[in-house]
């Protein structure tokens, strides 16, 4: 399976969601007028609307996380993940056709058509039909491992992926339709019999390239072997200039709604915890450029009285409401006065202390290609991440992460980091 075969099954993957999405719809406007005669007209004089309805609900479904390409491991089946997963279609649903019964349908018929899509897609999700649809290594395929860094059990261990039917050696049946080489050494492709398997056509997939379009990041340890630093540092005018114009134009304006609930609940915190609402950090910014970031205080007053630290998962520094705010990122809406003064982006890697950068920069190789773009508000690590202490395999899993969004960055992907933002905020999983 090469890279185009798996974006394709990418696109496939998405489109079977979609198509149950259309389904689901028409089904729901035949419930409701109870006639394929009087339906059909209906869809007929109202297929425009239909079709952004549609739209609008695949985007919430994405931004909340109830379509996610990259969650290799399906989620147990507990009471507290059904009712996560009923809770996330009421929210996405709940948007997506508010906005379609104000603008398209009479209140009743939006009222109506909404119930019965809630109920539908809700199922739809909640037993779990959507991992059936996802792409995943197939079992009827045979895998010919030729790594020598990685393991099957260490790929499924680290990055939750499940090869099935793992050979190590070449077979007479071996057939170009249902065999793929795996390798991770790039003098694997100069080998006469791998050229001449290449060139019957059998796909060979490089590891990082597989882990690269099935999770999202780029591993470390195959970058010196299989990348250039250009893949990280070349210039991207047309992304780059569109970024400069959304930061300037969107920032202003999400600052004007979000601030004022924000410097209320930061107003009720300082009477939990006295001490100045706001505070101030040196970070680094692109190229290393000090600037100070602005957030909401979360924590204790003089919380680094005893010296600078990362935040851990229950820090006792962080205050009741503080972690309310961490938890619906709140706290991070001061940061975009750093977005408008253009020391930040609303997309980008994480902004660090710059005596962390040097020390992470010291122990893990181009861990400073993330300073090749501006820090930003969210990013794809922030999404697909937890937040990271000292620990330095943590560090070096959200440079993966960052190296990919470094390599793969566009305007498509900040819209898609966005929306996954809003349901990290939904879901209040912000730390």
């Amino acid at each position: 399976m090469n890279g185009k075969r798996l974006f394709l099954s990418r696109i496939a993957f998405y489109l079977s969601i979609f198509v149950v999405i259309i389904v689901l719809q028409i089904i729901s406007i035949f419930l409701y007028i109870k006639s394929v005669d009087l339906s059909i007209v209906f869809i007929k004089n109202h297929i425009y609307q239909i079709g952004l309805v549609i739209i609008l609900t695949f985007t919430m479904l994405y931004a909340t996380g109830m379509v996610s390409y990259y969650r290799r491991r399906p989620k147990a089946w507990t009471s507290f993940n059904v009712l996560q997963a009923i809770w996330l279609s009421f929210l996405s649903l709940s948007v997506a056709y508010t906005v379609s019964t104000l603008f398209f349908y009479s209140t009743r018929i939006g009222r109506t058509i909404y119930l019965y899509n809630f109920i539908l897609l809700s199922l739809f999700f909640i037993l779990n039909i959507e991992r059936f649809l996802k792409h995943s290594i197939k079992k009827t395929t045979s895998y010919v491992w030729l790594c020598r860094n990685i393991t099957p059990e260490r790929l499924k261990a680290e990055y939750g992926i499940n090869i099935f039917n793992i050979r190590y050696s070449f077979s007479p049946e071996d057939s170009p339709e249902n065999t793929i080489l795996l390798y991770d050494d790039p003098k694997t492709e100069e080998k006469p019999e791998i050229i001449e398997k290449i060139i019957r056509g059998f796909a060979a997939m490089p590891i990082p390239y597989l882990l690269e379009l099935e999770t999202g990041l780029v591993p470390l340890m195959y970058v010196k072997d299989f990348y250039h630093i250009s893949d990280f540092t070349s210039t991207k005018y047309f992304t780059d200039g569109v970024k400069v114009i959304m930061d300037y134009l969107f920032a202003p304006i999400l600052f004007i709604l979000l601030f004022p609930i924000s410097f209320l609940v930061a107003v009720i915190h300082k009477f939990e915890s006295p001490g100045p609402i706001f505070y101030r950090q040196l970070r680094s910014g692109k190229y290393g450029e000090p600037f100070y970031l602005i957030k909401f205080r979360t924590m204790i007053k003089d919380a680094e009285k005893s010296g600078q630290k990362f935040s851990s998962k229950d820090d006792p520094r962080v205050t009741r409401i503080g972690r309310i705010m961490r938890k619906l990122r709140l706290d991070e809406v001061p940061q975009l006065i750093n977005v408008m003064r253009g020391e930040m982006s609303l997309i980008g890697p994480r902004p660090e202390r710059p005596e962390f950068i040097e020390e992470f920069g010291k122990k893990i190789p181009y861990y400073k290609l993330r300073l090749e773009v501006k820090p930003g508000l969210t990013g794809w690590a922030q999404v697909h991440y937890k937040y990271t202490g000292p620990d330095l395999s943590e560090q070096i899993r959200r440079l993966e992460y960052d190296l990919y969004y470094l390599k793969n960055r566009s305007v498509i992907l900040d819209f898609i980091i966005l929306l996954k933002t809003i349901g990290v905020v939904l879901k209040a999983e912000g730390v």
